[in-house]
């Protein structure tokens, strides 16, 4: 059986934490992308089999804010 997959950035706070606590919970394995290592590793824990983290921050430094 194929387990579905998400990429889901923003994910160590607000709506891209629920995103990926959703996912996981209903059977998807999500690669967690965000800045903060920390709050990304402790999400993790949380579904060790289901959520791996990321930490990247994937802006493009030639945009202007």
């Amino acid at each position: 059986m194929i387990k579905k997959r998400a990429v889901v950035t923003g994910a160590s706070s607000g709506i891209g934490r629920e995103t990926a606590i959703q996912l996981a919970e209903a059977g998807w394995m999500v690669l967690a992308v965000a800045r903060r290592e920390a709050r990304l590793q402790a999400l993790a824990d949380e579904f060790p089999k289901q959520i791996f983290p990321f930490a990247a921050d994937i802006c493009d430094a030639g945009v202007p804010e």
